[in-house]
Protein backbone atom coordinates (compact mmCIF):
# COMPACT_ATOMS: atom_id res chain seq x y z
CA UNK A 1 0.00 0.00 0.00
CA UNK A 2 1.37 3.26 -0.92
CA UNK A 3 1.63 6.92 0.85
CA UNK A 4 -1.40 8.07 -1.09
CA UNK A 5 -3.75 4.96 -0.78
CA UNK A 6 -2.89 5.13 3.46
CA UNK A 7 -3.31 8.88 3.11
CA UNK A 8 -7.09 8.60 1.37
CA UNK A 9 -7.67 5.90 3.92
CA UNK A 10 -7.23 8.12 6.80
CA UNK A 11 -8.81 10.80 5.04
CA UNK A 12 -12.17 8.56 4.45
CA UNK A 13 -11.94 6.97 8.49
CA UNK A 14 -13.49 9.72 10.33
CA UNK A 15 -16.61 9.69 6.83
CA UNK A 16 -16.86 5.85 7.95
CA UNK A 17 -16.85 6.65 11.26
CA UNK A 18 -19.53 9.20 10.95
CA UNK A 19 -21.82 6.61 9.07
CA UNK A 20 -21.47 4.28 11.73
CA UNK A 21 -22.95 6.97 14.41
CA UNK A 22 -25.62 7.98 12.21
CA UNK A 23 -26.76 4.14 11.34
CA UNK A 24 -26.56 3.94 15.34
CA UNK A 25 -28.73 7.09 15.84
CA UNK A 26 -31.14 6.21 13.58
CA UNK A 27 -31.46 2.46 14.39
CA UNK A 28 -31.66 4.40 18.47
CA UNK A 29 -34.35 6.11 17.37
CA UNK A 30 -36.49 3.10 15.47
CA UNK A 31 -36.31 1.17 18.60
CA UNK A 32 -37.80 4.76 20.19
CA UNK A 33 -40.54 5.26 18.50
CA UNK A 34 -43.32 2.85 18.29
CA UNK A 35 -43.87 3.05 14.92
CA UNK A 36 -40.61 0.99 13.65
CA UNK A 37 -40.49 -0.86 17.46
CA UNK A 38 -40.90 -4.69 17.21
CA UNK A 39 -42.05 -5.06 20.60
CA UNK A 40 -45.62 -6.94 20.33
CA UNK A 41 -48.64 -4.97 20.36
CA UNK A 42 -49.61 -6.69 24.08
CA UNK A 43 -46.48 -3.64 25.05
CA UNK A 44 -48.26 -0.86 23.87
CA UNK A 45 -51.81 -1.36 24.54
CA UNK A 46 -52.51 -3.90 27.47
CA UNK A 47 -54.08 -1.22 30.42
CA UNK A 48 -57.22 1.41 29.92
CA UNK A 49 -58.48 3.60 32.90
CA UNK A 50 -61.64 1.15 34.53
CA UNK A 51 -65.13 2.25 33.93
CA UNK A 52 -68.10 0.87 35.70
CA UNK A 53 -70.59 -0.05 33.49
CA UNK A 54 -74.08 0.54 33.55
CA UNK A 55 -76.76 -1.43 31.76
CA UNK A 56 -77.83 1.93 29.40
CA UNK A 57 -73.98 1.86 28.05
CA UNK A 58 -73.63 0.98 24.52
CA UNK A 59 -70.07 1.19 22.03
CA UNK A 60 -69.46 2.42 18.88
CA UNK A 61 -65.66 1.80 17.42
CA UNK A 62 -64.09 3.58 14.38
CA UNK A 63 -60.71 2.84 12.67
CA UNK A 64 -60.08 6.81 11.94
CA UNK A 65 -58.76 6.72 14.28
CA UNK A 66 -58.86 3.67 16.01
CA UNK A 67 -60.74 3.87 19.48
CA UNK A 68 -63.71 2.34 21.06
CA UNK A 69 -66.30 4.55 22.55
CA UNK A 70 -69.05 4.24 25.00
CA UNK A 71 -72.33 6.34 24.95
CA UNK A 72 -75.14 6.71 27.38
CA UNK A 73 -78.43 5.67 25.36
CA UNK A 74 -80.46 7.11 27.95
CA UNK A 75 -78.57 10.45 27.71
CA UNK A 76 -77.46 10.53 23.95
CA UNK A 77 -73.99 11.47 25.64
CA UNK A 78 -70.50 10.55 25.23
CA UNK A 79 -69.08 8.55 28.33
CA UNK A 80 -65.38 7.08 27.89
CA UNK A 81 -63.06 6.41 24.83
CA UNK A 82 -60.57 4.30 24.87
CA UNK A 83 -57.43 5.47 22.61
CA UNK A 84 -56.38 2.41 20.39
CA UNK A 85 -53.02 4.60 18.81
CA UNK A 86 -50.50 5.33 20.67
CA UNK A 87 -50.45 8.80 19.70
CA UNK A 88 -53.55 10.13 18.28
CA UNK A 89 -52.12 13.76 17.03
CA UNK A 90 -49.99 12.12 14.88
CA UNK A 91 -52.64 9.61 13.40
CA UNK A 92 -51.36 8.81 9.77
CA UNK A 93 -48.12 10.25 9.82
CA UNK A 94 -47.08 6.43 10.08
CA UNK A 95 -44.85 7.25 13.11
CA UNK A 96 -47.42 5.70 16.30
CA UNK A 97 -48.04 1.98 16.62
CA UNK A 98 -52.43 1.46 16.75
CA UNK A 99 -55.11 -1.44 16.36
CA UNK A 100 -57.33 -1.77 14.19
CA UNK A 101 -60.82 -3.28 14.73
CA UNK A 102 -61.39 -5.92 12.95
CA UNK A 103 -64.60 -6.93 14.47
CA UNK A 104 -66.06 -6.59 18.01
CA UNK A 105 -68.63 -7.86 20.64
CA UNK A 106 -69.64 -7.02 24.24
CA UNK A 107 -69.70 -10.37 26.69
CA UNK A 108 -69.89 -10.41 30.68
CA UNK A 109 -68.82 -6.72 31.12
CA UNK A 110 -66.20 -6.95 28.87
CA UNK A 111 -65.11 -6.02 25.18
CA UNK A 112 -64.14 -8.33 23.44
CA UNK A 113 -62.22 -7.74 20.32
CA UNK A 114 -59.96 -8.30 16.86
CA UNK A 115 -57.45 -5.62 17.19
CA UNK A 116 -54.55 -5.82 14.30
CA UNK A 117 -51.07 -3.80 14.85
CA UNK A 118 -48.08 -5.98 13.98
CA UNK A 119 -50.48 -9.07 14.97
CA UNK A 120 -53.81 -10.18 14.64
CA UNK A 121 -55.31 -10.63 18.41
CA UNK A 122 -58.52 -11.90 19.64
CA UNK A 123 -58.43 -9.25 23.10
CA UNK A 124 -60.76 -9.08 26.14
CA UNK A 125 -60.87 -5.74 28.12
CA UNK A 126 -62.14 -5.99 31.13
CA UNK A 127 -64.33 -2.89 31.13
CA UNK A 128 -63.80 -2.70 35.24
CA UNK A 129 -60.71 -2.94 35.80
CA UNK A 130 -59.28 -1.95 32.64
CA UNK A 131 -57.17 -4.89 32.04
CA UNK A 132 -56.42 -6.07 28.31
CA UNK A 133 -56.09 -10.00 28.03
CA UNK A 134 -54.65 -10.96 24.51
CA UNK A 135 -55.72 -14.54 24.26
CA UNK A 136 -53.49 -17.13 22.98
CA UNK A 137 -55.44 -19.05 19.87
CA UNK A 138 -53.82 -22.00 17.79
CA UNK A 139 -55.24 -19.62 14.73
CA UNK A 140 -55.37 -16.31 13.35
CA UNK A 141 -58.92 -14.65 14.18
CA UNK A 142 -60.90 -12.54 12.07
CA UNK A 143 -64.15 -12.67 13.45
CA UNK A 144 -65.84 -12.30 16.91
CA UNK A 145 -69.16 -12.36 18.24
CA UNK A 146 -71.68 -13.42 20.89
CA UNK A 147 -73.87 -16.19 20.68
CA UNK A 148 -76.60 -15.26 23.77
CA UNK A 149 -78.63 -18.37 23.56
CA UNK A 150 -75.90 -20.89 24.10
CA UNK A 151 -75.46 -22.60 27.14
CA UNK A 152 -79.12 -22.44 28.25
CA UNK A 153 -78.43 -18.62 27.96
CA UNK A 154 -75.17 -17.70 29.87
CA UNK A 155 -73.66 -16.92 25.91
CA UNK A 156 -70.28 -17.49 24.77
CA UNK A 157 -68.00 -16.36 22.47
CA UNK A 158 -67.71 -17.11 18.98
CA UNK A 159 -64.71 -16.72 17.02
CA UNK A 160 -63.57 -17.36 13.91
CA UNK A 161 -60.33 -17.24 11.22
CA UNK A 162 -61.04 -15.90 7.89
CA UNK A 163 -63.35 -18.10 5.40
CA UNK A 164 -61.19 -19.51 2.69
CA UNK A 165 -62.86 -21.60 -0.39
CA UNK A 166 -60.01 -23.61 -0.70
CA UNK A 167 -59.31 -24.72 2.80
CA UNK A 168 -62.36 -24.13 5.28
CA UNK A 169 -62.66 -22.23 8.51
CA UNK A 170 -61.51 -22.88 11.54
CA UNK A 171 -64.06 -21.74 14.87
CA UNK A 172 -63.20 -21.72 18.47
CA UNK A 173 -65.72 -21.34 21.03
CA UNK A 174 -64.98 -19.26 24.27
CA UNK A 175 -66.46 -18.62 27.99
CA UNK A 176 -66.42 -15.07 29.62
CA UNK A 177 -62.95 -16.81 31.29
CA UNK A 178 -61.18 -17.11 27.75
CA UNK A 179 -61.27 -20.82 28.57
CA UNK A 180 -61.72 -22.48 25.03
CA UNK A 181 -64.37 -24.50 25.00
CA UNK A 182 -65.04 -26.24 22.08
CA UNK A 183 -62.55 -26.27 18.95
CA UNK A 184 -63.82 -26.69 15.27
CA UNK A 185 -61.99 -26.74 12.18
CA UNK A 186 -63.85 -27.06 9.01
CA UNK A 187 -62.67 -28.20 5.80
CA UNK A 188 -64.02 -27.67 2.64
CA UNK A 189 -63.78 -26.84 -0.98
CA UNK A 190 -64.99 -24.70 -3.29
CA UNK A 191 -67.63 -22.99 -1.13
CA UNK A 192 -68.20 -19.56 -0.21
CA UNK A 193 -69.09 -18.65 3.64
CA UNK A 194 -69.75 -14.88 3.69
CA UNK A 195 -69.69 -14.76 7.55
CA UNK A 196 -70.05 -16.46 10.85
CA UNK A 197 -71.11 -13.68 12.61
CA UNK A 198 -74.98 -13.87 12.20
CA UNK A 199 -74.31 -17.78 13.30
CA UNK A 200 -77.95 -19.43 14.82
CA UNK A 201 -77.76 -21.84 17.38
CA UNK A 202 -80.58 -23.79 17.95
CA UNK A 203 -81.68 -27.33 19.61
CA UNK A 204 -77.90 -27.72 20.66
CA UNK A 205 -76.45 -26.75 17.04
CA UNK A 206 -74.67 -24.14 15.45
CA UNK A 207 -76.34 -23.26 11.35
CA UNK A 208 -74.37 -21.53 8.80
CA UNK A 209 -75.21 -20.82 5.45
CA UNK A 210 -72.87 -20.95 2.59
CA UNK A 211 -73.16 -21.20 -1.35
CA UNK A 212 -70.95 -23.11 -3.96
CA UNK A 213 -68.61 -21.09 -5.34
CA UNK A 214 -69.02 -21.51 -9.10
CA UNK A 215 -71.73 -20.77 -11.93
CA UNK A 216 -74.85 -21.68 -11.85
CA UNK A 217 -77.57 -22.36 -14.58
CA UNK A 218 -81.22 -23.34 -14.91
CA UNK A 219 -80.12 -26.99 -15.63
CA UNK A 220 -77.58 -27.05 -12.84
CA UNK A 221 -78.34 -24.73 -9.96
CA UNK A 222 -77.67 -26.57 -6.44
CA UNK A 223 -76.14 -23.66 -5.07
CA UNK A 224 -76.65 -23.65 -1.39
CA UNK A 225 -75.10 -25.23 1.85
CA UNK A 226 -76.28 -25.48 5.17
CA UNK A 227 -72.86 -26.25 7.87
CA UNK A 228 -74.31 -27.80 11.19
CA UNK A 229 -71.62 -27.61 14.06
CA UNK A 230 -72.16 -29.84 17.18
CA UNK A 231 -71.60 -29.04 21.00
CA UNK A 232 -68.26 -30.90 20.61
CA UNK A 233 -66.74 -29.41 16.93
CA UNK A 234 -67.99 -32.01 14.70
CA UNK A 235 -69.89 -31.14 11.70
CA UNK A 236 -71.49 -31.69 8.63
CA UNK A 237 -72.17 -29.76 5.13
CA UNK A 238 -75.42 -30.76 3.59
CA UNK A 239 -76.74 -29.73 0.35
CA UNK A 240 -79.86 -27.65 0.44
CA UNK A 241 -82.42 -28.04 -2.37
CA UNK A 242 -83.12 -24.79 -4.19
CA UNK A 243 -85.43 -26.27 -7.13
CA UNK A 244 -87.93 -24.28 -5.37
CA UNK A 245 -86.25 -21.15 -4.47
CA UNK A 246 -84.14 -20.12 -7.80
CA UNK A 247 -85.55 -21.60 -10.71
CA UNK A 248 -87.07 -20.46 -14.08
CA UNK A 249 -90.57 -19.07 -12.35
CA UNK A 250 -88.76 -17.39 -9.70
CA UNK A 251 -86.21 -15.78 -12.05
CA UNK A 252 -89.59 -14.89 -14.27
CA UNK A 253 -91.63 -14.12 -12.03
CA UNK A 254 -90.12 -12.32 -9.27
CA UNK A 255 -87.11 -10.66 -10.42
CA UNK A 256 -88.35 -10.03 -14.25
CA UNK A 257 -85.60 -11.38 -15.86
CA UNK A 258 -84.38 -14.44 -18.20
CA UNK A 259 -81.36 -15.41 -16.68
CA UNK A 260 -79.29 -18.34 -18.07
CA UNK A 261 -76.22 -18.31 -15.85
CA UNK A 262 -75.36 -16.51 -12.44
CA UNK A 263 -73.59 -16.56 -9.37
CA UNK A 264 -74.81 -16.33 -6.47
CA UNK A 265 -74.29 -16.31 -2.50
CA UNK A 266 -76.18 -16.73 0.48
CA UNK A 267 -75.87 -15.33 4.16
CA UNK A 268 -77.39 -14.96 6.93
CA UNK A 269 -78.49 -11.35 8.47
CA UNK A 270 -77.83 -10.15 11.88
CA UNK A 271 -80.70 -10.35 14.51
CA UNK A 272 -81.62 -8.75 18.10
CA UNK A 273 -80.99 -11.29 20.75
CA UNK A 274 -82.83 -14.11 21.09
CA UNK A 275 -85.20 -12.69 18.00
CA UNK A 276 -87.84 -15.24 16.83
CA UNK A 277 -87.30 -13.29 13.04
CA UNK A 278 -84.68 -14.94 11.37
CA UNK A 279 -83.75 -13.70 7.84
CA UNK A 280 -81.09 -14.70 4.87
CA UNK A 281 -80.45 -12.76 2.13
CA UNK A 282 -79.57 -14.03 -1.60
CA UNK A 283 -77.21 -12.01 -4.21
CA UNK A 284 -77.57 -13.13 -7.41
CA UNK A 285 -75.43 -11.57 -10.47
CA UNK A 286 -76.30 -12.46 -13.69
CA UNK A 287 -73.08 -13.38 -15.78
CA UNK A 288 -74.49 -12.06 -19.16
CA UNK A 289 -75.49 -8.62 -17.81
CA UNK A 290 -74.36 -5.99 -15.12
CA UNK A 291 -77.95 -7.08 -13.50
CA UNK A 292 -77.47 -7.90 -9.74
CA UNK A 293 -80.55 -8.19 -7.08
CA UNK A 294 -80.17 -9.41 -3.56
CA UNK A 295 -83.50 -10.72 -1.76
CA UNK A 296 -84.54 -11.50 1.52
CA UNK A 297 -86.35 -14.40 2.73
CA UNK A 298 -87.99 -15.87 6.05
CA UNK A 299 -86.03 -18.70 7.56
CA UNK A 300 -89.02 -21.41 8.92
CA UNK A 301 -86.97 -23.97 9.76
CA UNK A 302 -83.53 -24.91 9.71
CA UNK A 303 -83.84 -28.90 10.49
CA UNK A 304 -85.94 -29.64 7.92
CA UNK A 305 -84.71 -26.44 5.97
CA UNK A 306 -87.38 -24.08 5.16
CA UNK A 307 -87.49 -20.83 3.77
CA UNK A 308 -89.88 -18.32 1.86
CA UNK A 309 -89.79 -15.01 0.03
CA UNK A 310 -90.76 -11.93 1.77
CA UNK A 311 -91.27 -10.05 -1.68
CA UNK A 312 -88.53 -7.86 -0.78
CA UNK A 313 -85.98 -7.15 -3.26
CA UNK A 314 -83.61 -4.31 -4.80
CA UNK A 315 -81.55 -4.28 -7.64
CA UNK A 316 -81.48 -0.71 -8.60
CA UNK A 317 -77.54 1.55 -8.61
CA UNK A 318 -78.00 2.51 -5.42
CA UNK A 319 -78.44 -0.67 -3.28
CA UNK A 320 -76.80 -1.61 -0.44
CA UNK A 321 -75.38 -4.49 2.22
CA UNK A 322 -77.38 -5.37 4.86
CA UNK A 323 -75.55 -5.15 7.97
CA UNK A 324 -78.88 -5.14 10.55
CA UNK A 325 -82.39 -6.01 9.94
CA UNK A 326 -85.03 -5.98 12.19
CA UNK A 327 -89.35 -5.92 11.81
CA UNK A 328 -90.83 -3.81 14.02
CA UNK A 329 -94.88 -3.97 13.52
CA UNK A 330 -95.77 -3.74 9.74
CA UNK A 331 -92.34 -2.49 8.94
CA UNK A 332 -88.97 -3.99 8.53
CA UNK A 333 -85.61 -1.96 8.43
CA UNK A 334 -83.02 -2.97 7.11
CA UNK A 335 -79.39 -0.80 7.32
CA UNK A 336 -76.25 -1.34 5.42
CA UNK A 337 -73.35 0.44 3.15
CA UNK A 338 -74.30 1.66 0.01
CA UNK A 339 -72.86 -0.04 -2.71
CA UNK A 340 -72.79 2.20 -5.95
CA UNK A 341 -73.71 5.80 -5.78
CA UNK A 342 -72.67 8.38 -8.01
CA UNK A 343 -71.73 10.49 -5.75
CA UNK A 344 -68.96 8.75 -3.51
CA UNK A 345 -71.78 8.83 -0.52
CA UNK A 346 -69.88 7.03 1.92
CA UNK A 347 -71.55 6.33 5.20
CA UNK A 348 -74.71 3.43 5.72
CA UNK A 349 -78.49 3.90 4.31
CA UNK A 350 -81.91 2.76 6.44
CA UNK A 351 -84.68 1.35 4.02
CA UNK A 352 -88.20 0.86 5.26
CA UNK A 353 -90.26 -2.14 3.69
CA UNK A 354 -94.01 -3.06 4.61
CA UNK A 355 -93.15 -6.69 5.96
CA UNK A 356 -95.25 -8.09 3.75
CA UNK A 357 -93.73 -7.58 1.30
CA UNK A 358 -93.24 -4.65 -1.46
CA UNK A 359 -91.35 -1.87 -2.80
CA UNK A 360 -89.10 -0.01 -0.33
CA UNK A 361 -91.07 2.90 1.29
CA UNK A 362 -88.78 5.42 1.80
CA UNK A 363 -84.60 5.92 3.00
CA UNK A 364 -82.62 7.79 4.97
CA UNK A 365 -78.64 8.18 4.37
CA UNK A 366 -76.18 8.20 7.55
CA UNK A 367 -72.86 9.96 6.43
CA UNK A 368 -70.00 8.25 7.44
CA UNK A 369 -71.48 5.97 9.66
CA UNK A 370 -69.52 2.33 9.72
CA UNK A 371 -70.44 -1.43 10.20
CA UNK A 372 -67.85 -1.95 12.66
CA UNK A 373 -70.48 -2.24 15.25
CA UNK A 374 -73.71 -1.69 16.03
CA UNK A 375 -76.26 -1.85 19.20
CA UNK A 376 -79.67 -3.25 18.22
CA UNK A 377 -82.69 -3.40 20.87
CA UNK A 378 -86.51 -3.87 20.57
CA UNK A 379 -87.22 -0.50 19.56
CA UNK A 380 -84.20 0.98 18.09
CA UNK A 381 -80.62 0.08 16.58
CA UNK A 382 -77.47 2.17 17.61
CA UNK A 383 -74.31 2.52 14.31
CA UNK A 384 -70.98 3.47 14.88
CA UNK A 385 -69.75 6.77 13.16
CA UNK A 386 -66.30 7.31 12.00
CA UNK A 387 -64.83 10.29 13.46
CA UNK A 388 -62.32 11.05 10.86
CA UNK A 389 -63.27 11.30 7.29
CA UNK A 390 -61.70 11.43 3.86
CA UNK A 391 -62.40 13.22 0.78
CA UNK A 392 -63.00 11.24 -2.36
CA UNK A 393 -61.68 13.31 -4.42
CA UNK A 394 -58.41 14.67 -3.15
CA UNK A 395 -58.51 12.07 -0.38
CA UNK A 396 -57.05 14.38 2.62
CA UNK A 397 -58.53 14.03 5.94
CA UNK A 398 -60.43 16.10 7.69
CA UNK A 399 -59.20 15.26 11.47
CA UNK A 400 -61.93 18.22 13.19
CA UNK A 401 -65.27 16.24 13.61
CA UNK A 402 -66.40 15.66 17.04
CA UNK A 403 -67.74 12.46 18.10
CA UNK A 404 -71.32 11.50 17.22
CA UNK A 405 -73.75 8.04 16.83
CA UNK A 406 -76.59 7.43 15.13
CA UNK A 407 -79.86 5.92 16.83
CA UNK A 408 -82.35 4.48 14.57
CA UNK A 409 -85.85 4.08 16.67
CA UNK A 410 -88.05 1.88 14.93
CA UNK A 411 -91.44 3.00 16.89
CA UNK A 412 -91.09 6.53 15.85
CA UNK A 413 -89.33 5.68 12.67
CA UNK A 414 -86.76 8.93 13.35
CA UNK A 415 -83.53 8.67 12.37
CA UNK A 416 -81.02 10.93 15.44
CA UNK A 417 -77.85 12.10 14.86
CA UNK A 418 -76.45 12.43 18.98
CA UNK A 419 -73.29 14.45 19.76
CA UNK A 420 -71.53 14.35 22.74
CA UNK A 421 -72.92 16.57 24.99
CA UNK A 422 -76.29 14.89 24.45
CA UNK A 423 -77.54 16.98 21.76
CA UNK A 424 -79.21 15.89 18.54
CA UNK A 425 -80.45 16.60 15.18
CA UNK A 426 -83.13 14.65 12.97
CA UNK A 427 -82.41 13.14 9.54
CA UNK A 428 -84.48 13.38 6.99
CA UNK A 429 -86.31 10.32 5.09
CA UNK A 430 -85.88 10.25 0.98
CA UNK A 431 -89.45 9.29 -0.09
CA UNK A 432 -88.76 6.70 -2.60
Amino acid sequence: MNFGEVFNMKKRIPQILILILLQYLFFISCEMDPAYSTKPDSYYFNKMQPLEWKDTYILTATNTPQQIQVWDSEKGKLVHTYSLSTDVTKWGQGTERALDINSMTFFDGSIWFIGTGLQRNLIKLDVETGKMNYIDLDCIPSEVVTIHEYNDGVGCIYVSTRADSRVGVAIRLLDSNCNIIMKSNIKFEKINLFSIKNSIYENGKFYLLASRDVVFTKENNECFNLIIINDDGSYEISDIKTDEILNEKFFDTYLNKNIQSYLTSFNLLNKLKNSANKYSEINISDCNSDYFSRVLYNINSLEPFDITYTGIKYDKQDARSIYSIEKYEDNIFMTGRILYDENLFNGLETGLYPSAGGEQQKRVRLPNANQLYCTMKEDCAWFSKNLYTQDAVTLKWDKSNTPQIYKLDYKEQQVYQYNADGSYTILDWIQD
